[in-house]
């Protein structure tokens, strides 16, 4: 079976690899197609593709977008997507703007807590797009706070602990009417961490079918977080006549699955091509 990856990040996000040396993994791991999908920033993606033409791996235009539904966070990936588009570019500064003022709040609230830590220690860093909170947490992992991303968010970033701070997002809505806007396809990422977050089944159901009728073209079948769920992930997407797609969510060798092609169930090169197949169906002249 031809493996692809369709659901990594690179330096231009919260990635700790390139957009050339993601290309390189997925070469060695021999995928035959990969999308890079970088948290609200689409800077990469023209890296990603010349890097991906030199190894014959196909690829398309990627981008994972933070969104909230009713109070509910939801990751939406979008497929194919026109990286010129002005509207598209918009949103995604806005994204980031509101990731900025985030992150000087909850610099401010690390002060208090009495870590010394200054914006220059998170920002400034080259091919750095998007910054988050995964850059706060290596930050505080560099001046010795902490041993590793996942204590630093664990225990002081993430939501109820005491350095978190909310933001501005893009209601999921939003995004799926955006991406398809600008020529692409609309996927939930992740559903098994929803799951966790404590959205039932019954309620993701319930807004998978919100987002189906505006639109929605797939949703992230296999992916590391899915654990034994795939199946029921499977239901659902036939069900909702939805494309099953699938990724590593790859950040970098220090974070499971610790490689692109990792950490899931194969996904067939065919799903590839049913991607590419409904951009262009889009595309096409009525």
């Amino acid at each position: 079976m031809n493996q692809i990856d369709l659901h990594f990040h690179s330096t231009f996000s919260d990635g700790k690899d390139d957009p050339e040396a993601l290309a390189e993994l997925g070469a060695k791991k021999g995928l035959t197609a990969m999308v890079l999908t970088d948290h609200d920033n689409i800077g990469g993606c023209a890296r990603f593709a010349a890097a991906a033409k030199v190894y014959d791996i196909a690829t398309l235009s990627g981008v994972e977008l933070s969104t909230k539904h009713e109070g509910e966070t939801i990751h939406i990936l979008g497929y194919g997507i026109d990286t010129a588009n002005a509207t598209l570019v918009q949103k995604l500064e806005w994204e980031r703007s509101e990731r900025n003022h985030r992150n000087e709040l909850v610099i401010a609230n690390l002060c208090r807590l009495g870590y010394t830590l200054k914006i220059d220690d998170v920002a400034g860093k080259e091919g750095r797009g998007t910054i988050g909170r995964p850059h706060i947490a290596d930050a505080l992992v560099e001046k010795g706070y902490v041993k590793n991303r996942r204590e630093a968010l664990e225990t002081l970033l993430l939501p109820g602990r005491p350095a978190y701070v909310g933001r501005g997002h893009l209601s999921s809505l939003e995004a799926v009417t955006l991406i398809c806007a600008v020529g692409g396809v609309a996927v939930v990422a992740h559903p098994g961490e929803y799951r966790r977050d404590g959205i039932s089944d019954i309620r993701l159901r319930e807004i998978v079918a919100i987002l189906a009728e505006a639109g929605l073209a797939g949703i992230e079948v296999w992916h590391p977080s899915n654990d034994q769920s795939v199946d029921e992930y499977v239901h659902l997407a036939t069900d909702f006549d939805l494309i099953a797609t699938g990724g590593s969510d790859y950040h970098g060798a220090d974070k499971p699955p610790g490689c692109v092609g990792a950490g899931y169930d194969p996904v067939p090169h065919e799903t590839f091509e049913a991607l590419v197949k409904l951009i262009q169906k889009d595309e096409a002249p009525s």
